[in-house]
């Protein structure tokens, strides 16, 4: 049985930040679908500074953005989008 330890959430940067994992802790926006960092790296010490003590660190860059643009690994991901 796995069992996975969620942290409260906590603000970072003014966004929601959520903290998951046993083993390997994964940090991910909230509403990352909805919000963006502008910059990863000062994040991600910003993230460190506030002892999350997560691994991994996610986030999407804007959706009209199409070339990866912040010099960290990148995996493409399929999101539907529909012009309202």
């Amino acid at each position: 049985m796995r069992v996975h330890l969620e942290k409260p959430q906590m603000m970072i940067d003014g966004l929601q930040v959520s903290v998951k994992g046993s083993l390997k802790k994964l940090a991910r926006l909230r509403d990352e679908y909805y919000e963006y960092v502008a910059q990863p790296q000062e994040f991600v010490t910003q993230l460190r500074a506030a002892k999350t003590g997560a691994d991994l660190f996610t986030f999407l860059q804007e959706i009209a953005e199409r070339v990866p643009r912040f010099g960290v690994h990148c995996e493409a991901g399929q999101i539907l989008v529909i012009p309202v």
